[in-house]
């Protein structure tokens, strides 16, 4: 097993837009995701963040974390938070996992191809410690 100390928490998100990312009705959205961008840089514990739209119909977030506490920090209050609650305004709701977790070392920013492949890896397996949900976090997390 890898040194917790070594670790931090990868975390990737991926989510059908309602419209296309020039419509009007995504204005709001693109506004606040840029302030959750900013806000999450100035979180204690994040490392680092990027946002993907992909094929005009998804948008997609990759971030690190020094730990999980400080991605749930983060996660569950603030603007993203607000911004959670609202998500069905601008995303399709789907039955599948849209978000997942994982480990990396320190100084490691997952590519879109990987994070993508962790998702998949948690959508057909389930949570295992290669790929995880916040639901189940408690058991696979080692970092930090």
């Amino acid at each position: 097993m890898a040194d917790p100390a070594t670790q931090h928490l990868a975390q990737f998100n991926l989510a059908r837009l309602r419209h296309g990312p020039n419509d009007p009705r995504l204005v709001g959205f693109a506004a606040g995701a840029n302030m959750i961008k900013k806000a999450a840089s100035a979180t204690p514990g994040h490392v680092w963040n990027e946002q993907d739209v992909i094929d005009e119909s998804y948008f997609a977030t990759r971030s690190v974390w020094a730990s999980l506490e400080a991605l749930e920090t983060f996660v569950y209050s603030g603007i993203h938070h607000r911004y959670l609650k609202r998500r069905l305004t601008w995303f399709v709701e789907d039955a599948r996992p849209n978000m997942v977790l994982w480990h990396v070392g320190q100084g490691e920013f997952p590519t879109l191809a990987a994070a993508g492949e962790r998702l998949d890896d948690l959508r057909e397996n389930g949570p295992s410690e290669r790929a995880f949900d916040f639901a189940t976090a408690s058991t696979f997390v080692i970092c930090a």
